[in-house]
């Protein structure tokens, strides 16, 4: 239970980061080079803007990259609160290097990945990283909160300079 509200409050804190991005598709002249890709249940999925937040200290290791598609809908995170800081594969929805990531259709409804969802599980693979840019895939199958009702999030992509992280790196 614990977990399940950090998550929803790191989606509340989430939103207001996506409400004061701008979508990079309304300037032709914006060039942005970072991205968000994925397909929502077989269905092709891009996010308008992006939001990293990287934490890496000797205290603190704490990754976040969130997509979304618009202000208030159709959001993709991933979590890890004891991210290493390395390249690799991390398990979502277990409690190694507890991580965690959601799908949000709309402001109502949201699917989790979370330890004891056993039905709801994936991995992030974090391909590179380094002082410039962090580029890596992911996948995973959502419950929703208070429900049976799963989705499924595949052939997900990102590749996300650092100049446009919030936090701290």
């Amino acid at each position: 239970m614990f977990k399940k509200t950090i998550i929803i409050l790191a989606i509340i804190i989430s939103l207001p980061f996506f409400i004061g991005c701008d979508d990079s598709n309304s300037d032709p002249t914006n060039t942005v080079d970072s991205f968000m890709t994925a397909e929502v249940d077989g269905q092709a999925w891009e996010s308008a803007t992006i939001q990293l937040i990287y934490v890496y200290t000797v205290a603190q290791n704490y990754l976040f990259i969130s997509g979304a598609v618009s202000m208030d809908a159709e959001i993709i995170t991933m979590q890890i609160f004891d991210f290493p800081g390395t390249t690799g594969t991390y398990p979502l929805g277990t409690d190694e290097y507890e991580t965690h990531c959601f799908y949000s259709p709309t402001t109502e409804k949201s699917y989790f990945t979370l330890e004891d969802e056993p039905a709801a599980k994936g991995t992030l693979t974090i391909n590179s990283i380094d002082a410039d840019r962090i580029k890596g895939t992911f996948q995973f199958t959502g419950q929703e909160q208070d429900g049976p009702e799963t989705v499924s999030i595949t052939n997900g992509e990102f590749d996300i300079k650092m100049s446009d992280i919030i936090g701290v790196k």
